[in-house]
């Protein structure tokens, strides 16, 4: 028995593979192009927002250890070896330990 016309249209069957349809075909393949998209947007608002807040949140960071070690009073102060002035270098100091690259200090000998 000869399948009808409309049969033929809806299901292009390839030889060996008697399941195979174009129209799911299509569906799968938008399917696996949504996903792509998805992870791929995923990950530039991941990467944004990495980039938007880490340096918001090491400032913070930064201005509670300033606040909390001008809290502290000079006898306190001395006794772990610094001064008031010496507090802002110390705080920049610790924020830049974790960075590399060329600091453009002079090396010890």
């Amino acid at each position: 028995m000869k399948p009808s016309n409309q049969t033929t249209q809806d299901k292009r069957e390839l030889p060996g593979h008697p399941d195979f349809s174009s129209d799911s075909a299509l569906i799968a393949a938008r399917i696996e192009r949504g996903r792509l998209v998805h992870a791929v947007v995923v990950d530039l608002f991941a990467r944004i927002g990495r980039g938007l807040i880490a340096p918001f949140a090491a400032l913070r960071r930064r201005q509670r250890e300033y606040d909390e070690l001008m809290s502290l009073d000079d006898h306190i102060l001395a006794d772990i070896g610094i001064t008031r002035g010496d507090i802002p270098y110390l705080i920049d100091e610790s924020a830049n330990q974790g960075k590399t690259g060329n600091d453009n200090s002079a090396k010890a000998a």
